[in-house]
């Protein structure tokens, strides 16, 4: 619960800091959960290194480089490679709207790195950042954006082969705004639903 304010909000994505040598967690990163429960951090990347010169190495505001350590270093590691995402998008699907912003969260925690506890946690959110698998998940057209009333469903069919060690989905969704003050704050609550469907190829 040493989660604080902006970090909680619903929309936005919280990052939380890991050694980058060794990927453990730093001393100082903020754990959640929420005070109505959500995971906090949503994912983690570099904000420290526990050997070496005990620092994450970028520019200084006195110019040149500098090393230091905290989540101001792990966010701006997010921001770049959110940035990165919505041009390579941009390229990939030209004339396309930009992905919306829970499509950028979804796709950071789908292509995660799990550490810790397994599954998402409140320390380490849905994992490390793993920039590579996340441009190609994009590239692979594996995403679907749309949207739902109150109320309302939407379907669609994923083929699962014989072989396939695992489907995974993650599913993510910018919510209204909530009144302030009130628990819980999720105004919509979307569910995954599966059902299968054995399908036999004839011979």
């Amino acid at each position: 619960y040493s989660t604080a304010p902006p970090a909680t909000a619903k929309n936005h994505i919280t990052v939380g800091a890991l050694n980058s040598n060794d990927e453990s967690i730093t001393s100082f990163t903020s754990w959640g959960p929420t005070d109505d429960g959500r995971i906090k951090p949503d994912i983690s990347t570099a904000g420290c290194q526990s050997d070496g010169d005990g620092g994450v190495t970028s520019c200084s505001s006195s110019g040149g480089y500098s090393s230091k350590c905290g989540t101001s270093m792990a966010s701006p590691t997010a921001c770049g490679i959110g940035a990165l995402l919505i041009q390579d998008w941009r390229t990939t699907y030209p004339g396309e709207p930009d992905m919306m912003n829970s499509t950028l969260k979804a796709m950071l925690a789908h292509t995660a790195a799990d550490l810790g506890n397994v599954g998402p946690d409140c320390m380490y959110g849905y994992g490390s950042i793993r920039a590579e698998a996340a441009v190609d998940h994009l590239r692979s057209g594996s995403l679907i954006e749309n949207e739902v009333a109150n109320g309302d469903s939407f379907e669609f069919l994923v083929i699962v082969n014989a072989g396939d060690p695992q489907l995974q989905v993650t599913l993510a969704w910018d919510d209204a705004p909530a009144i302030p003050l009130v628990v819980p704050s999720p105004v919509n609550d979307l569910d995954l639903v599966f059902s299968e469907r054995i399908f036999h190829q004839k011979l």
